[in-house]
């Protein structure tokens, strides 16, 4: 790990990537660290990248801005989870040794998951007191505590980069099934580049 100076935390929108931006900010205080939803590669640069099933990504921006779930707004919201990193993801290459995939599904209730890849991934040990710390401080109740004080999704913490309705009120288990309707569901499976990504990151 130490011939990269800098770590980029890079997602699309609504999978977890302000939360592992947090993280990885107390374990590796000694970097550079950005986040961003759009990527240019480079090769040293270390590439940190959460991923969740694109689906609830988009279900779960509409939530976060109180959009309607109608057809209209649901394209609406495919293109702005495309033009926020999806595109990018589908063009990546994740068999370089600098590019790292976190999964949401596994990590949002589970700091482990991540403490067990990096372990495994950059042969780096992370003291107890740091995990426990990690652990209470951002665990999702105290995330939205702190975010109250934000009106709204448009307002955040420049520092954090939480947003207000950073947390949705499913706590991270949004479920597109519960929401979107059959007719809504076709029109994601019928975008070319959605299903680029289902089928490259295995959903």
């Amino acid at each position: 790990m130490n011939k990269y100076d800098n770590i980029t935390i890079f997602s699309p929108i609504r999978t977890g990537s302000t939360l592992l931006y947090n993280i990885t900010k107390k374990i590796f205080n000694d970097k550079t660290i950005i986040k961003s939803h759009n990527i240019n590669y480079q090769l040293d640069n270390m590439y940190f990248i959460t991923m969740r099933h694109p689906y609830n990504s988009i279900l779960s921006n509409m939530l976060s801005r109180n959009k309607e779930i109608n057809n209209v707004n649901i394209n609406n919201a495919i293109n702005e989870y495309l033009d926020n990193g999806g595109n990018d993801m589908i063009n990546l290459d994740i068999q370089s040794k600098n590019i790292i995939i976190f999964r949401y599904e596994h990590f949002k209730d589970n700091f482990k998951y991540i403490f067990d890849i990096l372990k495994n991934n950059l042969n780096i040990t992370i003291n107890d007191e740091l995990k426990n710390n990690i652990n209470d401080e951002l665990n999702i109740y105290n995330i939205i505590n702190y975010t109250k004080k934000y009106k709204s999704f448009d307002e955040y913490c420049k520092i954090t980069h939480w947003h207000g309705n950073h947390i949705s009120l499913n706590k991270g288990d949004t479920n597109y099934k519960k929401y979107f309707s059959n007719e809504n569901i076709k029109i994601l499976e019928n975008n070319k580049n959605i299903n680029e990504i289902l089928n490259k990151y295995n959903y």
